[in-house]
């Protein structure tokens, strides 16, 4: 394949995709920014420059999830426009077929499948934790509450409550332990107002103590702190209490490794783990979408239905996506079938299309 050929598709490609992703990501920025600025004002203050680094903040995921949507609009943008010059009847009169159009724009989708894996492993998780931070130092600062959702954790013989879990998991707030003997029986309870992290070890801190002796009324007494032995991890609680799509993969399969201690299982992780590696392939999906309703795309009439068409498939891919990774969390489908079978099945129709109009 001639190095020019792929050099101008490429090119095509890239601005369309460049031009779709800039004007969709505003707008959803826009739309999110209306959405939360209120608790963006209330949290930070009503400055410019506390608006301006939410939506910074914000960005890198937004961004992450238009972009396999975006590109799938701009791959038809450009089989449109190649098709309105009828440059694709040049290239077939030239025995270029479709699928050699389609290969050619493998490396700028090679690149863009790149990108989008650094964006959603890395940068998006890490901007994401960022502003977690942010808004969990000014909440408490602000002696107010860290959220309506309590973590949950088993350790050992122990059932922990957390109610806030701040500074990368070395302090906690509104820490509840209920331990348990052998057959299951509550035997002490300890509530704390936080719990830090020094030196190896947990520190509670304004605890109320309750111990319910084999014989005996229970015995009440309050402790300005106490060592509480745990062998819990700050890096437990951050993995635990970090909604999926803000952990990397890395932190994702610790996750997993650990989950059997919080109120997640295992697979709920593994799921995510198998759909951070699928999330890629999801560019290629696109792609192959937009190629299959491309022949009819110069014609005006048609050319729109397929137009619209193509739009529908993504947007029905996105959506079987997303009812495949709820049943992969809940434990419904194994994980590598939730996160790869959507691929595969809206693959394995796109490449038929294009089998039966390229006469194959």
């Amino acid at each position: 394949m001639s190095r020019t050929f792929t050099t101008y598709l490429s090119r095509l490609f890239l601005r369309q995709t460049l031009v779709v992703t800039l004007g969709f990501t505003a707008l959803l920025q826009l739309f999110d920014l209306l959405k939360n600025a209120g608790d963006v004002i209330a949290r930070h203050g009503g400055s410019i420059d506390a608006l301006a680094y939410y939506t910074l903040l914000r960005l890198p995921g937004i961004v992450s999830f238009l972009l396999p949507l975006c590109i799938l609009i701009a791959t038809l943008m450009t089989l449109s426009h190649l098709a309105r010059h009828n440059e694709i009847v040049a290239m077939k009169a030239a025995g270029v077929s479709l699928y050699r159009i389609v290969l050619a724009l493998a490396p700028a989708a090679l690149a863009i499948a790149a990108a989008h894996w650094i964006l959603g492993d890395q940068i998006a998780p890490a901007a994401n934790r960022a502003l977690q931070r942010w808004d969990a130092r000014s909440i408490a600062a602000a002696d107010g509450a860290l959220g309506d959702e309590a973590l949950w954790l088993r350790s050992g013989r122990a059932v922990v409550r957390v109610g806030g879990v701040l500074d990368d998991g070395r302090r906690l707030t509104g820490v509840q332990v209920f331990l348990r003997d052998e057959d299951g029986n509550l035997v002490a309870y300890l509530a704390g107002r936080e719990a830090v992290y020094r030196e190896d070890a947990w520190r509670l801190f304004d605890v109320r103590r309750t111990i319910w002796p084999a014989d005996g009324p229970p015995r009440r007494d309050r402790l300005g702190r106490m060592v509480w032995d745990s062998p819990l991890q700050p890096r437990d609680f951050v993995d635990l209490s970090t909604p999926p799509d803000h952990l990397t993969l890395r932190a994702l399969r610790q996750a997993a490794a650990v989950a059997g201690l919080g109120r997640r299982p295992p697979f709920f992780y593994r799921t995510w783990v198998q759909r951070r590696i699928a999330a890629p392939v999801s560019i290629g999906v696109m792609i192959l979408l937009a190629a299959a309703v491309a022949q009819t795309l110069a014609r005006s009439h048609a050319g729109v239905i397929n137009f619209a068409l193509g739009i529908g498939l993504g947007f029905l891919y996105l959506i079987a996506d997303g009812v495949s990774l709820t049943l992969g969390e809940a434990g419904t489908l194994p994980p590598l079938l939730a996160a790869w079978a959507p691929l595969a099945v809206f693959a394995t129709l796109a490449m038929t299309a294009l089998m039966a109009r390229e006469g194959i």
